[in-house]
C-alpha cells in the first residue's frame, strides 16, 4: 500500500466510517498482464515497479496456461490486495470491532457479470 492509498483507506475507514471496502478486479487487467509478462514492461520501469503488487498472483497461477491463468491471476490479485488491506492498522481495528467487511469481486467487462472472490484463501 502506498501513501496515497494509505491515506484514502484511513480516511474512509477511520473518519467516514465506511462499513464495506470492495476490491474489484476486472478482466483484461493490465497490471496482472504485466505481472504475468514482466519483460513486456521493460520500457516503462515505473509501471514495472507498480505491477510488482500483482507478482503473488502471477506466482499462484503459474500452474495454469492462457486465459485460465489470467482469470485465476486476476482473482488471486483481488485476494492478495484484500490481504494487504488487512495489514493497515485502521482496517485491523475496524475488523476487530466488527464494523468493517472486506469484499472481493471480479468484474467481467464483456458480460457485466460480477463474481465474488474467496478472500479467505491465502495467496503465496
Amino acid at each position: 500500500v502506498d501513501g496515497g492509498v494509505d491515506s484514502a483507506v484511513e480516511y474512509a475507514v477511520a473518519v467516514l466510517g465506511v462499513k464495506q471496502v470492495i476490491v474489484c478486479g476486472h478482466t483484461g487487467c493490465g497490471a496482472v498482464g504485466g505481472a504475468l509478462n514482466p519483460s513486456a514492461l521493460d520500457a516503462v520501469p515505473a509501471v514495472q515497479e507498480w505491477v510488482r503488487h500483482a507478482e503473488p498472483a502471477a506466482s499462484a497461477s503459474a500452474h495454469l496456461k492462457g486465459d485460465a491463468r489470467v482469470a485465476y491471476a486476476v482473482a488471486c490479485n483481488v485476494s492478495a490486495q484484500i490481504q494487504n488491506l488487512t495489514g493497515h492498522p485502521c482496517v485491523q481495528r475496524a475488523l476487530a470491532a466488527g464494523g468493517l467487511s472486506l469484499i472481493g469481486w471480479v468484474y467481467d467487462i464483456p458480460t457485466g457479470a460480477v463474481t465474488p472472490v474467496d478472500t479467505l484463501q491465502e495467496v503465496a
